[in-house]
């Protein structure tokens, strides 16, 4: 036993002797960091280099596109807030016969106008349903909803009450449906048109001109320009407001005549050339 011990701690001895003596001789001497070729080492190193660049803006790329994508989900999820279903079903009650089916119409129409122009969809289409939603009220209904929601009608407003309509219908979309400013002033403005208006402005408008079930002298017209320039479009509808008002002997509201002036001063121009 003992000289079994002996002989293999001889033998390990042995070995690690010649790990670290006669065997080291037989193998070359490896250079000292100073005699290492860089320039090859470089080389070698280089694929390893755009692999791992390529890597890095794989990742980065990704990280983008997750960024934008979860952006992009918040924003669908804030937009459906505007006019979740139970809104938009209490809203549709409110209007009864025709006026329902216009005011689909109009959203259709609205929401179409939108994605080509560059409009917001989901805003012109809640306008389009809330638009009309006091228009059945009575003359007196329609000075008591001013009143109550501040609203100072002007003299011709006060000759043809059922103007208000647009007006109290934003008010009323503002306080029941907390509806954002935008959206309440291109519903104000529906009727008359105003200066300076915004693309949703001009989409509610012209959609409320245009829709499908619209069938009057004209609208064949305002159709197809509103396939190719929304402000020729506008301008048509202005102008042919203006000759039935005149035609009709009404008052003309000053926002209408502000409207089509606008347009006009903007070298807008509806017929060919």
């Amino acid at each position: 036993p003992r000289g079994r011990g002996l002989g293999r701690a001889h033998a390990q001895g042995g070995s690690a002797a010649r790990t670290h003596g006669g065997a080291d001789r037989t193998r070359p001497r490896q250079k000292p960091d100073h005699f290492i070729d860089r320039a090859a080492a470089g080389r070698r190193a280089a694929p390893l280099y755009r692999a791992c660049g390529r890597g890095l803006y794989r990742t980065q790329s990704f990280v983008r596109l997750f960024i934008n994508s979860t952006r992009y989900k918040k924003e669908r999820r804030v937009k459906a807030m505007l006019c979740n279903d139970e809104m938009r079903k209490g809203i549709l009650s409110r209007l009864k016969g025709y006026r329902y089916e216009h005011s689909l119409g109009v959203e259709r129409a609205a929401i179409w106008l939108a994605e080509k122009y560059g409009g917001d969809p989901e805003k012109a289409g809640v306008a389009a349903i809330l638009h009309d939603i006091t228009k059945h009220l009575s003359p007196q209904e329609q000075l008591n909803l001013c009143e109550k929601y501040g609203i100072i009608p002007c003299t011709v407003e006060k000759s043809e009450p059922k103007m208000l309509h647009g007006k109290t219908a934003a008010a009323i979309a503002r306080a029941e449906y907390g509806m954002p400013e935008d959206v309440c002033t291109a519903i104000a403005c529906h009727t008359t048109g105003r200066h300076g208006m915004t693309i949703l402005d001009k989409i509610l408008y012209l959609a409320d001109y245009i829709e499908e079930t619209r069938d009057f002298p004209g609208v064949d017209k305002a159709r197809k320009l509103a396939k190719h320039d929304i402000d020729r479009a506008l301008l048509y509808c202005y102008d042919q407001t203006l000759i039935e008002l005149v035609e009709r002997g009404k008052l003309i509201h000053s926002d209408t005549i502000a409207a089509y002036n606008d347009m006009i001063r903007q070298g807008v121009r509806w017929r060919d050339e």
